[in-house]
């Protein structure tokens, strides 16, 4: 003979694990859906990023080759002479930096022997 306490508990058991399997399901649904939106927001973010350094790249070689002719350059004396102008940017750029890091480094160093000669003039 059955038990109706143990057959409903049974049924509730089943019920539940259903739904717990169709939230399982909705999760995994969501989870996709999630990383495919992450995947084409990344990727528009790429091709977003990759436009603008091309324009800009694009945009300097312009004006570059428009100083050029202007100046009477034009050709492979025109190349070198933009080959130039970048190396003299890329230099002044890196000289910018290592004389900040050089300021930095002194400002560190004024600094520190500031608080150690303050430090020794108030022990003695």
């Amino acid at each position: 003979m059955a038990h109706p306490q143990t057959d409903t508990h049974a049924r509730e058991q089943i019920k539940r694990d259903e739904q717990a399997h169709k939230n399982g399901d909705a999760a995994r649904a969501g989870v996709e859906k999630l990383a495919g939106f992450r995947q084409r927001a990344t990727g528009e973010a790429w091709k977003s990023m990759e436009s603008s350094v091309e324009g800009a790249s694009q945009g300097f070689q312009n004006a570059s080759d428009q100083v050029a002719r202007t100046l009477g350059y034009s050709g492979e004396e025109g190349e070198r002479l933009a080959r130039q102008s970048g190396q003299n940017v890329e230099a002044i750029t890196k000289f910018g930096t290592v004389l900040t890091q050089a300021l930095q480094d002194t400002s560190r160093d004024c600094t520190a022997w500031l608080r150690s000669s303050s430090s020794a003039t108030l022990r003695a």
